[in-house]
Formats: structure tokens, sequence, C-alpha cells
């Protein structure tokens, strides 16, 4: 006898108005449950109880089929959303207005379709979609700046690569974490850009003061701070491997060299990392 359809009815859970953060832990729990196709009854479902979809769960549909590389169903979902007409009520004097209007993407959607096309090899879908981001006026985000830097360097757009650097200095530079950092790093050796990596570790990368996210250039730095400052803690494991890696294995002893004696300068904290990965001080 064939299995019966998994079963999606949100009529089995102690509420009867979900709220936007129940109503994704609903989906996800029953795509984790029964796979993206029951995730999708499950919204058909919704919408035919008079449910308004939050934009939260097409971004989570089109995550699980980025995840897949399943490019027609993370467009299908993206087109499902850009289609969708919310509806709130606003007071105006006694009688409320009842206003409509498209659902717009967020930075969260764009930097998903970005990493799907990315992973799925089209890369000049995925620098479109960047391109229409733009037009947006929408903010960046870390991770939405990672996966440009990943999709740029992946596809050889060094010139790009270095041009959005440049242009997100020096209004976003407070915001870049680690990942941000490594990531424009990794682009780089990706492209055999092997001085230029090792020039952005050791003058943009964990200032000598400073809490151990990157923030400044070293150069930027005030002499007279004080002793109170906090201690750095300096690159992560994740970082020298990203790092000497690539150099060790493109024989740019020079630079490795290089980046092994800004660490011994710097943060002897993290010289004993230096050492299990197996690379000299001397």
């Amino acid at each position: 006898m064939k299995p019966k359809p998994e079963q999606t009815s949100i009529q089995s859970h102690p509420y009867q108005h979900p709220t936007e953060h129940r109503l994704v832990q609903l989906l996800q729990h029953t795509i984790d449950r029964a796979g993206p196709e029951a995730g999708e009854r499950l919204i058909s479902e919704l919408e035919n109880g008079g449910y308004q979809i939050p934009l939260v769960m097409y971004n989570e549909l089109i995550r699980l089929y980025s995840d897949q590389c399943r490019i027609h169903d993370v467009e299908r979902w993206h087109q499902k959303l850009v289609h969708t007409v919310i509806s709130h009520v606003q007071p105006a004097s006694d009688t409320p207005i009842s206003l409509s209007q498209p659902m717009a993407p967020t930075t969260v959607t764009y930097a998903l379709l970005i990493n799907a096309y990315n992973r799925a090899g089209l890369g000049a879908k995925a620098i479109a979609t960047w391109q229409d981001f733009k037009s947006t006026g929408l903010p960046l985000t870390p991770p939405l700046i990672t996966v440009i830097l990943d999709t740029l360097g992946h596809h050889k757009k060094v010139h790009l690569l270095t041009k959005f650097w440049a242009s997100i200095q020096p209004k976003w530079q407070a915001m870049l974490d680690e990942n941000n950092h490594n990531s424009y790093m990794e682009a780089l050796l990706r492209n055999q850009y092997f001085d230029h990596a090792v020039h952005h570790f050791t003058t943009q990368m964990w200032p000598v003061r400073s809490q151990s996210t990157p923030r400044w250039p070293m150069h930027h730095l005030n002499d007279s701070l004080s002793a109170e400052t906090p201690q750095v803690c300096g690159p992560s494991r994740k970082t020298l491997v990203t790092l000497l890696s690539p150099l060790h294995r493109n024989y740019r002893m020079e630079l490795l060299q290089v980046v092994v004696n800004h660490v011994k300068l710097y943060y002897q904290s993290v010289i004993p990392v230096v050492q299990e990965l197996g690379y000299s001080l001397h």
C-alpha cells in the first residue's frame, strides 16, 4: 500500500494565530521531517487558510533550494516572492485605509540568490543579481559582503573584486568581520595575487592595539593608547590556514615568512597555532 503523504496541517498546533517566528519554525520542522515538497504544501495550506505568508518563509525555501543547487526552484520561489502582494491597514482620520503593495526582497534574499548562482557556477547571473541589489538602496551586511567577495573571486573578476573592496572603505569598515577579510584574501589568493593578500593581512587586519575583531589599519592607531587597552587575540586558526596554506602550496616561501614574522612580532599568543600547522618560526 502506498504511504500517505506527510500531514502538515497547522490545526494540531496549540496556537490559532501563529507568529512569524513560529511559522518559520513550523516550515523548518516540516521540511526536516518530510522534505521541501511538504514545506511547499504547508505554505499552500496556510495561504488557503487566509494566512499572509511572511517574507522569511520565502527566504527559507530559497535558502533550502540554494543549498541543494536547485536553481529552477530558487528562481521559482524568488518569482513567487516578488509577485506576492501584502496588505496592511493604516489608520487615517476616523476610517482605516487598507494598503496593498508588492513584497520586496531583502538583503538576505539577495545574498541567498547570489550564493545560489555562485554555487551553481552561474557567474554572470550572480554578478547581475549583485548589480540589481546595488540599485535597491538596501544596506550591505557582512554575510552579503562575504557572498559578493566569494563570487567575484571564484569567477576571476579581480578588477571588480578590488573595486568592490575599495568601495566599502571607509564607510563600512567598522562593520567588517573576520569572514569578510578572509574572503577577500582567499579571493586574491585564488587568483594568484599572493603579495596583495599578504599586504592586506599585515596592514588591514588585527591592529596591534585593538579588539580582536578586524577594524583599522595599524597606521591609524594612536600610540598613546593606555596600557589598559584589551590585549589582541590576533588572527584565528581559520585565517592562518586561509593565508598560509596557499602560500606554501604555491612555494611562495618569502611571503609565507613575512606572515610568520608578522605573527611573531605582534601576536605571540597565536605562535603555537602556526607551529601546530607545521610552519617554522625561523
